[in-house]
């Protein structure tokens, strides 16, 4: 195969965007390894659980499956690739924050499996940052917990939740770095992404050796709407009756008709709560996240820093 980038994440550094704005068929420079032409690849979910949607043994590569996918992936887009750059972007490569991020090694060693001279690229998010959005991101998918108890439920043996480890970016950088060597590992913090999109795509163009096409990304475009984060705080617990996840225990309370009522409900609070209500709550929650913190990640910070030569420091990391 042509050189293939894999965009593994994290979540909340932008990847939305990525996926429907650069990592997509209209773009001269990206092929995306996908059923679709935008979107988070379908392929990448085969690194993931198998055919029925279980979850992978962490013993299987899963190497058959993910060759047969690959391999009509690349029939279908024969015709589009004209010397593109394929790329499978995917947060959930990196684990899933809401589950500690237990597999991310194991679904590093399926990558290298599969695509041993990849070029690998990764998003980081400073912490408190990270913490605040993906709290938000819990609610809205169905979580029920206070942001304390979200931060300090322990992990009991069984089902594994929220980690303050799974943000500690040192482990996982260098086990790409390992596996892939330094020179085909990116690693840039969405700070940049967010400030200069034209800065984070030259150095993305440095690393894939091609100059990036830009004239279809819409370089304001919206993907990730912002919610009402005073309803979402406040309202929290009827969670379980408009969204069933394993964040709630898949509720059984989630029907239609409490679904729908929901919806109104929070459609027409939404109207008539005052905006500086979710500029407190927001106030709120990063001074109890600053002081959750406090310093935790700076050591390991540091030495990422050093890891890929950039200071991260100038983007509040330490």
């Amino acid at each position: 195969m042509k050189e293939v980038l894999i965009h593994i994440g994290f979540h909340k550094t932008g990847t939305t965007w990525l996926q429907n704005e650069m990592f997509v068929a209209q773009n001269k420079t990206f092929c995306p390894l996908s059923t679709r032409d935008n979107k988070r690849s379908s392929l990448a979910w085969h690194f993931i659980f198998d055919e029925h949607q279980y979850l992978l043994n962490s013993f299987d590569l899963n190497e058959t499956i993910i060759k047969r996918e690959l391999d009509a992936i690349l029939k279908k887009k024969e015709d589009q690739i004209n010397n593109r750059i394929y790329v499978m972007s995917h947060e959930r490569l990196c684990g899933y924050s809401q589950s500690g991020g237990f597999d991310s090694s194991i679904i590093a060693g399926r990558i290298k499996n599969i695509f041993p001279k990849g070029k690998i690229l990764i998003l980081l998010r400073e912490q408190k940052s990270f913490i605040k959005s993906d709290y938000f991101q819990y609610l809205s998918v169905g979580g029920t917990h206070g942001f304390e108890k979200y931060l300090n439920l322990k992990y009991d043996g069984k089902r594994p939740g929220f980690s303050p480890n799974h943000i500690n970016y040192y482990p996982i950088v260098s086990k790409y770095q390992e596996l892939f060597g330094k020179e085909n590992v990116l690693v840039l913090p969405y700070e940049l992404f967010k400030k200069d999109k034209l800065d984070f795509i030259k150095r993305l163009s440095v690393f894939v050796g091609e100059t990036i096409d830009v004239e279809t990304a819409n370089f304001n475009a919206i993907w990730n709407k912002k919610k009402s984060f005073f309803l979402n705080y406040r309202l929290r617990i009827l969670n379980v009756f408009r969204i069933s996840s394993s964040l709630n225990n898949n509720s059984f309370l989630a029907i239609k008709i409490s679904i729908r009522l929901i919806r109104l409900i929070f459609s027409v609070l939404g109207r008539l709560i005052p905006k500086q209500f979710d500029r407190k709550i927001q106030e709120n929650i990063e001074m109890k996240t600053k002081k959750w913190v406090d310093g935790r990640y700076d050591e390991s910070n540091r030495a990422v820093a050093e890891l890929i030569d950039l200071d991260l420091s100038q983007f509040g990391y330490y």
